[in-house]
């Protein structure tokens, strides 16, 4: 397990050893390595604010998260909060004055008990942003990112 800043990695999976004759050691992976990577951080009203779609009037505190990962394939970001979250992911960049340029997904309760989880199959060498973000406006707490995939998860705030 390795812990840099506001983000924690772990890796799951299953490995055999098989010794064959007397002095040969060989390892087989028998599933896929799992990556966890956590990050976690506070929405307060020090962080920025938008307005979101459907929502003109209300104003909702957010932090824009950069994401990049070591390889490509399927990736989940799962919110975990006491918070009603909502998660925006964008490709490239994320603009507040304009949340539908650049947006791949929004998802709001697929995680269960009111957190979103968005599932993608990401481009190693791209960069992608993550907006975390509230179901309810002004509403301000701790959440975390819990990311899972084939490879390490980067997040930058």
């Amino acid at each position: 397990m390795t812990t840099l800043g506001r983000s924690t990695t772990a890796m799951l999976g299953l490995s055999t050893t098989t010794m064959l004759g007397p002095s040969t050691l060989t390892t087989v992976d028998t599933t896929p390595f799992t990556l966890i990577t956590i990050y976690s951080s506070t929405l307060t009203k020090n962080n920025p604010k938008f307005y979101r779609r459907k929502s003109f009037r209300s104003i909702f505190y957010y932090e824009a998260i950069q994401v990049n990962v070591s390889i490509t394939g399927t990736y989940t970001l799962k919110s975990n909060s006491t918070m009603e979250t909502y998660g925006y992911f964008y490709i490239h960049s994320f603009t507040s004055s304009d949340i539908l340029n650049n947006l791949l997904v929004e998802d709001d309760d697929s995680g269960g008990s009111n957190q979103f989880q968005i599932k993608y199959v990401l481009q190693q060498n791209t960069q992608y942003v993550l907006v975390v973000t509230t179901y309810r406006s002004r509403v301000i707490g701790t959440f975390s990112i819990i990311g899972t995939g084939p490879g390490s998860i980067t997040y930058r705030s």
